[in-house]
């Protein structure tokens, strides 16, 4: 493992999931700046779901082919300036265009990086992962208070000086990365992933084994599901908050950032904790807990409330670095792909149920909403079961694959 590369990494993945994670609080502001219905207000969340998501295979593809380091600092300063712009947007379409051109940047970012990071974590590719991916989990957690903060103190219209941090952290990895990637280490990790993709006749370029499309797809159902859940959860927490309990801005951003700071939290204990019992374990048994809280929590106040929903994140977000690890153990030698496909694709798609909930909402209200949310993950289960089985790390030979099938 080489950690200095991954908390450098790690820096740039909170920097642009900062951005990312502003959304959720910006949707009231934006709502009613443009007077909007629950159904267009989702529909800003499908578009950066769309857009930042399921264009991340091709940026995973391009990473694969051509290592292009460059598109992580370009990345997070693309979402800088596009997520920041949105309150200066005059038309609600204005609005939509800006946080697409937003939402590429954040394409742009994640292939790379988590390609990156998957060289950089060795052996422990759980523990690895989950260090990286935990860097993206405390951006989602402190983008609310962060742009709510902004809109207090500056207001709506001039939220982009909010960008400032991001280009500083851009400019610092354009100058960090290249020099960190051509150290011997980061070159010999290099080397040996594509020795161990198993490279034909002595051949430099690794050989591409057929693609597992019946498990593939199994995961990526399970992904979106699992997303759905995740993603609507936090698009909806503001609006419930502001909406039904009639609470201020900072309560419903201050609610969020427990429920995405419990899920940085679970990041970090599901990597190891799946590096000893099995990712595919652990993945199950976060969908099955987070079921129950999920429905309980709209029905609870203050502290209880709280508790709640940082145990929600906590249990709910643990197991998204390891789908990631499972679909690299899938997809061997095209890491960057296989990235792309899990936090692009599948992550998009169930973020399109986002926009299917607005009209939930605006029909029955937002209260029942979050019941049928919650019962969202338990529909991943038995996608979950239908995957190879996988060998802990405690059990796995030295040189053995991480999955193998049943």
């Amino acid at each position: 493992m080489n950690p200095k590369l991954l908390a450098l990494l790690a820096v740039g993945h909170m920097t642009t999931d900062v951005y990312q994670g502003s959304l959720p609080a910006l949707l009231p502001f934006l709502k009613d700046a443009y007077q909007l219905s629950y159904a267009q207000t989702g529909t800003i969340v499908l578009v950066m779901q769309v857009v930042s998501s399921m264009i991340q295979p091709l940026f995973g593809y391009l990473a694969d082919r051509v290592d292009r380091t460059w598109l992580m600092p370009a990345g997070v300063a693309i979402a800088a300036l596009g997520i920041t712009a949105m309150g200066a947007a005059p038309t609600y379409a204005a609005c939509l265009l800006i946080v697409t051109v937003g939402s590429l940047g954040i394409a742009a970012f994640h292939p790379q990086a988590y390609r990156t990071a998957h060289l950089c974590a060795g052996d422990r590719r759980a523990t690895g992962m989950a260090l990286f991916t935990v860097g993206g989990n405390v951006g989602h957690a402190l983008g609310p208070l962060f742009i709510t903060t902004i809109i207090i103190t500056f207001g709506l219209r001039t939220a982009y000086v909010g960008m400032v941090p991001g280009l500083v952290v851009a400019a610092l990895l354009l100058w960090a990365i290249p020099a960190a990637m051509r150290r011997p280490e980061m070159r010999g990790a290099a080397a040996a992933g594509m020795a161990r993709a198993g490279a034909a006749g002595g051949s430099v370029r690794p050989a591409h084994p057929p693609v597992p499309w019946g498990p593939l797809v199994f995961l990526i159902m399970v992904v979106c599901l699992r997303s759905w859940a995740q993603i609507a959860l936090s698009a909806y927490i503001p609006l419930f908050y502001r909406d039904f309990l009639g609470e201020s801005p900072l309560v419903a951003g201050t609610v969020l950032l427990v429920y995405l700071g419990g899920g940085a939290a679970g990041t970090l204990a599901g990597g190891p904790f799946a590096d000893r019992y099995g990712a595919r374990r652990t993945v199950a048994l976060s969908l099955v807990l987070s079921a129950p809280i999920l429905f309980v929590f709209p029905h609870l106040r203050g502290l209880a409330a709280m508790l709640a929903v940082g145990l929600a994140g906590f249990v709910l977000v643990s197991s998204f670095s390891l789908t990631i690890v499972i679909a690299q153990a899938l997809l061997p030698t095209r890491g960057g792909t296989a990235a792309g496909l899990i936090v692009g694709f599948a992550v998009g798609a169930g973020g399109a149920g986002v926009a299917l909930l607005g009209h939930v909402a605006d029909v029955w209200g937002l209260l029942e909403t979050m019941r049928v949310l919650a019962a969202v993950p338990l529909a991943a289960l038995p996608f979950v079961w239908a995957l190879p089985s996988d060998t802990p790390a405690r059990h796995r030979r030295p040189g053995g694959m991480e999955t193998a099938a049943k």
